[in-house]
């Protein structure tokens, strides 16, 4: 019972990143110019280390069987 509730709070906890990436995406405005290129370019490549760990991790177990 208690690793269903840990992998319950992690779970939870990744979701609620998601929302939270995607409000720091969409702020317009911060000065400089260069910074605001580098932060989104940061936020993209992030959601693509989620995804991408993501299939991997429900790829790998399936593969090893």
């Amino acid at each position: 019972m208690e690793s269903l509730l840990l992998a319950l709070t992690y779970g939870a906890c990744a979701g609620l990143m998601i929302p939270l990436g995607g409000y720091l995406a969409s702020i317009e405005r911060i000065q400089p110019r260069w910074l605001e290129n580098e932060f989104r370019h940061s936020m993209i490549a992030f959601g693509g280390g989620i995804l991408v760990s993501a299939v991997a991790l429900v790829l790998v177990p399936r593969g090893l069987e």
